[in-house]
């Protein structure tokens, strides 16, 4: 045992627990304080990122709906041209616009002039 304090590694060897035990309290601190304060700005980006889909979603489904309230839209105008064109051609048996809404159908109305 006493050749063991008469040894100067083993003052080398305490020196450097003693130091690492000293440094290491303050820094675990702020480390795991450095982590925790990660963890949490983390959190909150994935929470916002959340609304944000949840926001895309609605708004992507809003669109959806205005797209077939166009569709439908359209395909009203189109049935309504239709007939629009069809009672032309039926009170105009001999005019032009009537033989092409004949001849061409349902394109008649887009393409005469």
């Amino acid at each position: 045992m006493a050749h063991l304090f008469s040894d100067p590694e083993f003052y080398v060897l305490l020196a450097v627990a003693i130091f690492l035990v000293v440094v290491w309290k303050p820094m675990r601190r702020a480390i795991v304080g450095a982590l925790d304060s990660r963890a949490e700005r983390i959190r909150q980006e994935l929470d916002a990122a959340r609304n944000l889909r949840d926001e895309a979603q609605q708004a992507l489904a809003a669109y959806q709906r205005q797209q077939q309230e166009g569709a439908a839209e359209a395909q009203a105008i189109i049935a309504h041209a239709k007939e629009e064109a069809e009672r032309i051609a039926a009170a105009t048996p001999g005019s032009r616009f009537a033989a092409r809404v004949r001849a061409l159908g349902p394109r008649a109305l887009v393409t005469a002039r």
